[in-house]
């Protein structure tokens, strides 16, 4: 009995001691997975630390890309608006001269038709005489090539043409280009006109005859012209013709007749603005630059050249838009400044920036007027716009309102 108790104890504890064996090799297994756990967290927590430091430093590479970009098109845009008013100055400009000259042209008066076309039509045999000594204009150089040179009438047929008589009351009045007849035919066709007279074509005349003279001197040897022909051959045409038109200095632009008009209320006698702008001021702050045209011509043009002062700190709307068109501190508005001066008052490019920004806002302004609104109207709606808490009246500044995605969609 007792051995057979003492094998089943002894087969007990061998169990056990299997038991225990097994028990502390999982043990060790345990341990040894959660070490390569921790290790593996440890390995993430890494890679996604370094991971986050990489889209930190993305991000603000990205950033200041697009700051950089934003204020470069900024810049951009500025320079491109400057120089867009600087083309849209020159066009203007160039539209008021006359092609061949640079002067602008001189339309006859509508009652004095027939005495201008009287003295055109005797002119024709002085024109003819004169015509190697005169410059082509735009319209020969254009059709200068498309015209054969068999059409042009030869100064023997120029000298035999009759000079036409005076029309009678009942007489219609002649057509603008002439209605002369040759005795070979109709010549109209063979003329291009040229300064408002009908000049023939020039097929082989040198370049050196074809430099440009003075226009100033041009112009009085035509008016001479006209004057000798209107007292010799017609009477009756030189009682009826016109005075000879007055010579102005074109060595000025035509930018300064704005300032001009301004300045005509004061020279009358009237009593002045104390608001308005002294012409001394005006005077000094205002100078003389030397330009060529692009035909190569010397001219003259006036520019501002003084610091133009802005309203500082301006608190509603209606103050910017009466600075735009009224001006303060005794200084032309700036829509006057724009008119008289173009771009050459606001060179500066802290100026440009700071009349671009106030014009977004006047230009709104501009277009509310334009389509049937009142200015009080325009100016509440802009006004409410900025608002963020009517009760404690908090608004926006007048510098947001400036910005061309925060005027109301009615103005835009």
């Amino acid at each position: 009995m007792d051995i057979q108790a003492n094998m089943e104890l002894g087969g007990l504890e061998r169990r056990v001691l299997d038991l225990e064996r097994q028990i502390s090799m999982y043990e060790r297994l345990f341990q040894t997975f959660s070490a390569k756990l921790d290790h593996h967290f440890k390995k993430y927590d890494l890679v996604i630390n370094a991971q986050q430091q990489q889209i930190n430093v993305l991000t603000d590479i990205v950033s200041t890309m697009l700051n950089d970009q934003y204020r470069y098109a900024g810049i951009l845009r500025d320079k491109l608006r400057g120089s867009l008013d600087g083309i849209v100055t020159t066009s203007t400009s160039i539209r008021g001269m006359q092609p061949n000259g640079g002067m602008p042209e001189q339309e006859p008066k509508p009652h004095d038709d027939d005495a201008v076309h009287a003295a055109h039509r005797a002119n024709h045999h002085h024109a003819a005489a004169d015509d190697g000594n005169r410059d082509l204009t735009n319209v020969d150089a254009i059709l200068g090539e498309f015209i054969p040179p068999q059409v042009s009438p030869d100064e023997n047929e120029l000298h035999a043409a009759p000079a036409a008589p005076v029309p009678d009351a009942q007489t219609p009045a002649p057509k603008r280009n002439g209605g002369k007849k040759h005795p070979k035919g109709s010549v109209e066709h063979k003329f291009i006109i040229s300064n408002g007279l009908k000049v023939p074509r020039r097929a082989v005349d040198p370049p050196a005859k074809r430099r440009r003279e003075d226009p100033q001197k041009e112009y009085e040897f035509r008016d001479a012209e006209f004057s000798a022909l209107a007292s010799d051959g017609h009477p009756l045409d030189a009682q009826s013709a016109p005075p000879a038109p007055q010579h102005h200095d074109y060595d000025h632009d035509d930018r300064a007749l704005p300032l001009q008009r301004a300045d005509r209320p004061l020279s009358t006698g009237a009593s002045p603005d104390p608001s308005a702008p002294s012409s001394s001021r005006l005077n000094s702050n205002i100078k003389e630059e030397q330009y060529y045209t692009h035909r190569g011509l010397k001219k003259k043009r006036k520019i501002y050249v003084g610091k133009f002062e802005f309203l500082n700190s301006p608190q509603t709307v209606l103050d910017i838009w009466k600075e735009y068109t009224e001006g303060f501190n005794g200084q032309p508005s700036l829509k006057d400044m724009e008119t008289m001066y173009q771009t050459s008052w606001r060179r500066d490019p802290a100026v440009n920036k700071r009349f671009h920004r106030r014009k977004v806002l006047c230009k709104a302004i501009e277009r509310g007027l334009e389509r049937g609104y009142d200015l009080q109207d325009v100016v509440r709606v802009l006004e409410d716009s900025r608002l963020i808490d009517a009760s404690r009246n908090l608004k926006q500044p007048i510098g947001w309102l400036c910005q061309g995605v925060n005027i109301p969609d009615l103005f835009k």
